[in-house]
């Protein structure tokens, strides 16, 4: 299902590419995985710098899963793990399609194709660390970027009001502590991505989704939720495209619950609604759930 989300519109717009980018985020949040593997990746575990614009190459999903699993803990759990490799294996699959999309285009003129460069932001001191991916001046990107992030941090007070307001678990958590959040923790992993396509007849998309745990000194898991949204921004709005993509993300909510798509589809019409213009800007779909 995915390749025709990318190659649906190739044809419409003569010699210059024009591509579906609807592709990685059908269903991100609501457990529809892509549990692509590279088929030969570079599993070295060794730190790269920060890129200048020429940087390093992207090595692969188990190099990025493994520099993720350094910095995780003792107290990691099983899911921390499997969205570490969920989210570092999207990233791989994204970066590769379009790799192989520009050596596609790059070979009809002859010339050497435009690839990802890498930046790590490797900040474990600070329980931070990230991987971000970027291209510029391609033949069918003319600016992309796929980041995953890992965050583990103390719960502040602020943060804390802020989260429990929608999180019943975590609001529960902090009255049975008699309203204290000292000790609480609080870990994220998450995968962002951006697209802009050279062609403007390609939509430029962006995605973000986010995987939050809150837990105690000891490990125990007190809340956990996942967040984010998606959206293509047209440039010359194509029926077929935003029907292929809620087409897309109403199949995978409805995979784990049929209330999903009815229930956060209103809540992205309401986030890009435009009140001035009573215009909604965007096709989108935004997503909150247990």
């Amino acid at each position: 299902m995915y390749s025709r989300l990318f190659f649906s519109a190739l044809k419409r717009a003569g010699a210059t590419p024009r591509t579906g980018f609807a592709f990685a985020v059908a269903g991100t949040t609501s457990g529809v995985c892509w549990a692509y593997v590279a088929d030969q990746p570079v599993g070295a575990k060794s730190k790269i710098s920060a890129w200048s614009g020429s940087g390093p190459g992207y090595l692969g999903g188990d190099w990025a899963d493994n520099l993720f699993a350094e910095v995780l803990d003792a107290k990691s759990d099983a899911t921390q793990r499997s969205m570490i490799k969920l989210t570092t294996n999207m990233q791989y699959s994204i970066i590769r399609k379009l790799e192989e999309m520009e050596r596609e285009y790059a070979k009809k003129k002859g010339i050497d194709p435009t690839k990802f460069r890498v930046d790590v932001d490797d900040r474990r001191g600070m329980g931070k660390m990230g991987i971000t991916a970027c291209i510029q001046g391609g033949l069918v990107a003319e600016k992309a970027g796929v980041g995953v992030t890992m965050l583990k941090k103390k719960l502040n007070p602020r943060m804390a009001k802020q989260m429990s307001a929608n999180h019943p678990d975590l609001k529960k958590a902090i009255e049975q502590a008699g309203g204290s959040v000292s000790g609480l923790e609080m870990w994220v992993n998450g995968i962002s991505c951006i697209i802009h396509p050279v062609n403007p007849h390609a939509p430029t998309v962006h995605f973000n989704y986010r995987h939050f745990q809150i837990s105690k000194p000891n490990g125990d898991v007190v809340a956990w939720w996942f967040g984010g949204g998606q959206d293509l921004t047209p440039i010359y709005l194509y029926d077929e495209d935003a029907k292929l993509v809620h087409t897309s993300l109403k199949g995978a909510c409805e995979k784990h619950d049929p209330e999903y798509y009815p229930k956060f589809k209103p809540w992205a019409d309401k986030y890009h609604h435009d009140n001035t213009t009573h215009i909604s800007h965007n096709t989108h779909t935004h997503t909150h759930t247990r």
